[in-house]
Order: structure tokens, then sequence, then C-alpha cells
């Protein structure tokens, strides 16, 4: 076999896996005016059912430009302008192989498995009125937690602290965690709680990047997530990954190949209407009053893998200087307007 198919098999076996290996979501909301070009564009690539057929056939196989104008009997200029169209909507990713006087260049699926677009905001929609009270918490500052033997852990962005052993997750290095890792248990964190004092909460919101926790790391081992503030259960987030395949964008070039290096963004809200999950009303039994966040001097965040939970597949945690994004744990009140 010549080096040619031999590459050419490199890339369809790569395409057929992309999706489970590479796959993240992408969301882009029209409250954003900053996604406004990246709507119209992806609006204008998929307004094609040649385009759209082109999608199909490449979630198969990767194909060349001479390839794509022969399967659709059009010119290879004409093929070239499709592919211009996907590719401005980053709907498209290319990858080379290898001939005996160069190269072939062809096209397959980029690492984006989903695509959501926010028309509106389902919740709080008066929020840009309103004061908003924001801690950031470090992924190591939990406050009490329990972890697993078989895979737990922590590190920094320079240091692996501490692998397996549940005693030492307590270690006061632990404060300096950019990642967190446990295959089953729990961990919470706490907020102060004085800024109540300055008037009434209208929402409040917990945002962080999250996945599930397989040995080594898995794309498609999916983990139920549980939710708590103050011990009232809000909600269930089922991790459909433990994301290792390629590099976040801010972990450190020295973590492990063999490793979870990303997750995906997660918020949960909960206002007068009930609990939402990235924007979606999942649970109307427990409102803001049910927090009973005026409670003592501070307020309770867990986050835990249920020992009755379908999927039990642990979790990761990332700071701001691991995986995709750069924030840590993200605890959000939103104050109701004086009103006089």
């Amino acid at each position: 076999m010549d080096t040619a198919k031999k590459n050419f098999k490199t890339l369809k076996a790569y395409s057929a896996h992309q999706a489970s290996e590479f796959a993240h979501e992408k969301r882009l909301s029209l409250l954003n005016r900053d996604d406004q070009d990246a709507i119209m564009l992806l609006g204008r690539a998929i307004n094609s059912p040649l385009r759209l057929e082109l999608l199909r056939m490449l979630n198969d196989h990767p194909m060349s430009l001479t390839e794509i104008a022969n399967a659709f009997n059009i010119h290879v200029s004409s093929a070239a302008v499709h592919i211009g169209i996907l590719s401005d909507a980053e709907l498209l990713s290319t990858d080379y192989a290898t001939v005996r006087k160069g190269s072939t260049r062809y096209f397959c699926y980029n690492d984006t498995r989903e695509i959501t677009i926010k028309l509106r905001e389902i919740f709080g929609d008066k929020r840009d009125q309103q004061t908003p009270v924001v801690y950031n918490i470090n992924v190591g500052d939990y406050v009490d937690g329990k972890f697993s033997d078989l895979s737990c852990g922590f590190a920094s962005e320079t240091t692996h602290f501490v692998s397996n052993v549940s005693n030492d997750m307590f270690m006061p290095e632990r404060h300096a965690a950019q990642i967190l890792w446990t295959y089953d248990g729990y961990v919470t964190y706490a907020v102060p709680n004085g800024f109540i004092k300055t008037g009434n909460v209208d929402s409040v919101e917990l945002k962080l990047e999250i996945c599930a926790e397989a040995f080594g790391y898995n794309e498609t081992y999916k983990s139920d997530i549980s939710f708590f503030i103050n011990d009232k259960r809000l909600c269930v987030y089922t991790s459909p990954g433990d994301f290792g395949a390629r590099y976040g964008k801010f972990t450190p070039d020295w973590w492990y190949k063999e490793s979870t290096k990303y997750g995906l963004l997660v918020s949960i809200a909960v206002t007068d209407k009930g609990v939402f999950l990235n924007g979606e009303l999942v649970n109307k039994n427990i409102t803001i009053n049910d927090l009973n966040l005026s409670n003592g001097n501070r307020i309770l965040l867990r986050i835990e893998v249920e020992e009755n939970a379908k999927h039990k597949g642990g979790f990761n945690l990332f700071g701001e200087k691991f995986g995709d994004y750069d924030i840590p744990i993200v605890f959000t009140a939103y104050m109701k307007n004086n009103r006089r």
C-alpha cells in the first residue's frame, strides 16, 4: 500500500472517531453581540441542501476537494466555494495526506459536536439592571469532601501533588489546585452570606468547568453529578464524558497525555421560578426562597456523585489555569433593585 493510501486510511479512522474523541459544545447567544457574525455565518452555511449533505458525508470520512466535486457532479471551483462557506462558519477542519510529489488536502469535521443558539434569556431577564455579588472560588478551597482511593487527586498549574490517597486531599497544598478529581464522593465549598443584609436576593448562579472522571480519560464515560446549595438538592447534570483526547486551551504542556485535560462549562441558577441548568428549567420544586441563604454565616455549595446515581462516573473540576475556560468556580448572587 502506498503512502498516500496509508495516510488516507489514517484520516478515515481519525474522522470516524472524531465525534467521540474531540467532541465539545459551541454555544452562541443572540443576546451577545459578539456572537452575531458567527450566527450569521452559521445560518449561511447550513442554508443549502448540498452543504448539509456534504456535512453528512464528511461525518463518515474525510474527502478531498476533487472527491467532493465528483460526488456532487460540480466543478472544483464550485466545490471550493461551498468548502469556503463551511470553513467560514468553523464547521470544517483540514488535514493533509502525503503523496509522491507533495500532499493532498482533505476536509473533515472540526471538533464541535453540538452547536446551540440562545435566542432569549430564560431566567433573570432583568439581571443587567441588578447588582451582582460575585465570589470566585479556587478549586482547592473546599471546606469538606469525601474522596475515592480508586481515583482522586489534585494538581496546580506547575505540580502534581497527590493521587489516589483520599486522606491526603486535605493537605495545605490543595489551595493551589487548578484541577481536582475523584471517582466518587463529594466536595463542598463555602461563601459568606453577609451580602444578604444589603437587600433581597433575586437569584443565584453557580458556574464552573466540569467533566466525568474515568481512569485516564474516556470521551464517552458518563457521570451523573448532583448540585446542592445548603443541602437542598438542585439538579443532576449528566456529563457526557471525561475529556482528554486533546489539550485544553489553558492546560499546561507538562500535564500527562493519558489524563483528563478539559471539561464543559456548566451553569446552575436558582430563581423564584425554579432551578435552571444551562438556561433550561429543570426543577420547579426548589426556588430561591427554599435555599435559606440567610441562615448561619455562610452558604454551602456541594458537588456530588450520589451512591444511587445511574451513571456513577465521578468528576473533574477545573480552575482558571486548567481546561478550556479561564475561570475558577464562580458563585454569583443577583440582588433585587431597591424600591422606594
